[in-house]
C-alpha cells in the first residue's frame, strides 16, 4: 500500500498505525456530515467501509471505536481485527463523489511494516 502526503489521521497500536485516512476521504465525510448530520464509519475489516447516519447504527457488543475522522467515529468489529492483527488500512474515496451522494469509501489493507 502506498501512503502519500495526502494521508492524515491514524490510530496507533504501539508505534504502528492501524487506520490511515486520506484527505479526500476526510473532506467527503465532512461534507456528508454538513449535509446529512452525524455519521458513523463502519469498517468491515479488511474488506471495506461504509457510513451510516448515527441514528441508524446500533453499536454491537463486539464493535469498538478505533478513531475519529471529520467528527465521525470509526467502528470496527474487534473479532475481525483480531484475525488480521498484522494488517493496516487506508480509508479513501476512490473517485470524487458527486454532490448530494453518499461518499463511496474504500478500505485498502496491507501488512504492517
Amino acid at each position: 500500500m502506498q501512503v502519500s502526503s495526502s494521508v492524515i489521521g491514524s490510530q496507533r497500536r504501539g508505534s504502528r498505525r492501524r487506520v490511515r485516512v486520506t484527505v479526500r476521504a476526510r473532506r467527503a465525510l465532512r461534507d456528508l456530515v454538513a449535509q446529512s448530520g452525524p455519521q458513523h464509519v463502519i469498517v468491515s475489516w479488511p474488506a471495506g467501509a461504509t457510513t451510516l447516519p448515527a441514528t441508524l447504527h446500533t453499536v454491537s457488543p463486539h464493535e469498538a471505536i478505533v478513531g475519529h475522522v471529520a467528527g465521525c467515529p470509526i467502528f470496527v468489529d474487534v473479532r475481525q481485527v483480531s484475525l488480521f492483527r498484522n494488517r493496516r488500512g487506508l480509508l479513501d474515496v476512490p473517485v470524487p463523489s458527486r454532490h448530494h451522494c453518499r461518499p463511496l469509501l474504500r478500505l485498502q489493507t496491507a501488512g504492517l511494516d
